[in-house]
């Protein structure tokens, strides 16, 4: 007898028989699995139903998973007492900038904008853009002259956060008293604010690393409609269309002859 021969049938047998088995097993468990889903589905929609802003504080985002939408970074933004090219250097990047320093003693400011930038496409998030940012700010004070002066150093990250449903004339920001004319515009805040006092002759070099994570979020229902006063038929449509969030800077320094900063963001929504 051809026992290789007998072998083969006997599995070709067994798999005659398990093979229906099998796959009636997965396809039970891929419809238990699916019914489950449906299932969590519907009581995390009942649960956050149940919740109020009075409850949770936020009411929109309540029990969503987060998901990440975006990851950017800032050009390089170089403060220089001249911003002349030397021989050799590298040609700066499409969002790198150079900010000529005023003369000792004077103030400088600066607000550039579009540094970088996030594209989001229509319902990348449900209720809410948040994020976290993290800013690399290196600068130097000095003193050149004969007494002791006030060297300062600050610098704002801000988002300009553009959706074509801003377009309305009609839709005045109250918090400028105008037309928003397809954006909002987001300064975050100071990361640095520094003030030093610096001796005749001093030289103070000064890096760090600041970061910043979400808390109410860049922008969400609820800012929408109490912050900026947006109907809710903006509202309900703002997260449904495509969003673009622009990257800007800004600030002023005194006593600081040589700086450069730039910033990450990762944003994330529900």
């Amino acid at each position: 007898m051809n026992i290789r021969l007998v072998c083969n049938r006997i599995a070709l047998a067994i798999a005659m028989v398990v093979s229906p088995l099998a796959i009636a097993a997965n396809t039970d468990a891929g419809a238990s699995s699916s019914e489950a889903l449906q299932q969590a589905r519907a009581e995390q929609a009942a649960l956050a139903k149940s919740v109020s802003v009075d409850d949770v504080g936020d009411a929109d985002s309540f029990g969503r998973n987060v998901t990440y939408i975006g990851l950017a970074q800032s050009g390089n933004v170089n403060f220089q007492s001249d911003c002349t090219p030397l021989p050799g250097d590298p040609p700066p990047g499409p969002d790198d900038r150079c900010i000529t320093l005023g003369a000792s003693g004077t103030t400088t400011t600066f607000d550039e904008r579009d540094i970088g930038r996030i594209s989001l496409p229509r319902n990348a998030t449900k209720s809410l853009i948040c994020f976290g940012v993290t800013s690399f700010p290196l600068w130097n004070y000095f003193n050149p002259g004969p007494s002791a002066v006030t060297g300062r150093f600050r610098f704002l990250n801000g988002f300009t956060i553009e959706n074509e449903l801003l377009d309305d004339p009609a839709l005045i920001d109250p918090t400028t008293g105008l037309p928003y004319n397809g954006a909002i515009e987001l300064p975050l805040g100071s990361p640095v604010l520094e003030y030093v006092t610096l001796q005749p002759g001093e030289s103070d070099l000064k890096r760090t690393i600041t970061s910043r994570t979400c808390i109410g979020g860049l922008v969400s229902k609820r800012s929408l409609t109490e912050t900026y006063g947006l109907p809710g038929n903006i509202v309900d449509r703002f997260f449904k269309r495509p969003i673009t969030i622009r990257l800007n800077l800004s600030g002023s320094m005194t006593y600081v002859d040589s700086a450069n900063v730039f910033y990450g963001v990762r944003l994330y929504g529900d």
